[in-house]
């Protein structure tokens, strides 16, 4: 009989198990059948046979083998069952070894996921500050061919002499203003409200240093130039017209622009103004009925005979939708004045306010570069308070 201390981990008792086996079949297939009690004498052999005895004897045999073959049987079965149990245990601890292995898995998956995610983020946000450090870098090659284009010259040149006059000396009330408009933290505070538009401070402070100057400024100061026109009849009559009509003009013909003037007669008046915005410089433009002339100030000393032709143009196209008749400039005169001339890159906004201020009184340009700080704190209170000084 085999031991029952037998480890687990030992292999099956092959023979033994085909031991059991071939004996349980004998056990089942074949029919034992006791002899006939008789008193019956071998002759041949001489022996006499004892039926009884025998009997007994093949029961124990069968009986003592089939109680071995139980014994072996049981201990099979046990140990079947213990591999068994012991299979499951390793296929239990195999599948939380695998659960285990697919958790990290999964986990290694999430943390990827979610390190790509804020890695994204990151390279999103650093693209960004790369573009804005490039249109940054765009705008200051742009500026600075700009300039180099420009050829300033390098001593100021008085175009003519200054007249106190034209520039009243601003009292303290205005400069503690200006200074109230310049240096305050709110930029979006509302300051002056006219002409449909509103002047906040951020706009303010576009007069402020170097700064340009916005549409919001340029427009709502030509509005103060018309309107004073307006309310003194001893000046030319003067209309204006606001930054965007230029740009409309060139871009889209008169087709663009012959509604802007539904209820003005444009022929009623002695002085036309007209902005002109060149993408990143300032300049003005002027229809003088009086002296049947189209001029074109430009503080950089440039000369757009383009500008002077659209405006032509556009006044026989404007007589003839407006009146039904042709109208004759052929004897006009188109040009380019020499002005004063400005000496940095940032002035040109205050130049072509100054260009349009004194064109409205049809009055010579006796300033130059030096009125420019004084001029910039003036705009500010006379927009302020929606009144020219003069």
């Amino acid at each position: 009989m085999l031991n029952d201390s037998c480890n687990l981990n030992d292999s099956f008792d092959l023979h033994a198990l085909e031991k059991y086996r071939n004996s349980v079949y004998s056990l089942n297939s074949n029919v034992y059948e006791l002899p006939e009690e008789t008193n019956d004498v071998n002759v041949d052999d001489g022996i006499h046979f004892d039926h009884k005895a025998g009997t007994e004897s093949i029961l124990g045999v069968v009986s003592a083998h089939s109680k071995i073959l139980n014994e072996e049987c049981e201990y099979l079965k046990g140990l079947l069952n213990k591999k068994r149990i012991e299979r499951q245990l390793r296929d239990k601890k195999r599948e939380l070894q695998y659960k285990k292995l697919r958790h990290k898995e999964r986990c290694t998956t999430f943390d990827a996921n979610v390190h790509k995610e804020a890695l994204s983020v990151v390279i999103n946000r650093h693209e960004g500050h790369f573009r804005w450090i490039n249109r940054l870098n765009i705008q200051i090659d742009t500026e600075r061919q700009f300039r180099e284009a420009l050829k300033l010259p390098k001593k100021l040149p008085l175009f003519l002499s200054i007249e106190e006059n034209y520039f009243p000396e601003l009292s303290e009330e205005a400069l503690r203003l200006v200074e109230t408009v310049w240096y305050g933290q709110n930029d979006n505070e509302v300051f002056c409200e006219g002409f449909g538009a509103k002047i906040t401070r951020k706009d303010l402070k576009t007069l402020g240093g170097l700064n340009w100057l916005n549409d919001e400024i340029i427009n709502f100061y030509m509005s103060l130039i018309m309107n004073r026109a307006e309310q003194d009849t001893s000046l030319p009559k003067t209309y204006v017209f606001n930054t965007f009509f230029y740009k409309t003009l060139s871009e889209r013909g008169f087709a663009g622009v012959k509604r802007w003037t539904r209820k003005v007669d444009v022929f009623s008046y002695d002085v036309i103004l007209i902005p002109v915005h060149m993408g990143n410089h300032w300049c003005m433009s002027m229809i003088d009925f009086t002296r049947q002339g189209i001029f074109y100030f430009d503080s950089l000393g440039g000369k757009n005979t383009t500008c002077l032709r659209l405006l032509g143009n556009y006044l026989m196209e404007e007589h003839m939708d407006k009146k039904k008749s042709s109208y004759d400039v052929s004897m006009w005169t188109f040009e380019c004045p020499a002005v004063p001339m400005q000496l940095n890159g940032s002035d040109c906004g205050v130049f072509s306010s100054i260009f349009a201020e004194f064109s409205s009184r049809l009055c010579e340009f006796k300033f130059d570069q030096r009125v420019m700080p004084y001029y910039r704190q003036r705009m500010v209170y006379e927009i302020v308070n929606k009144k020219l000084l003069i």
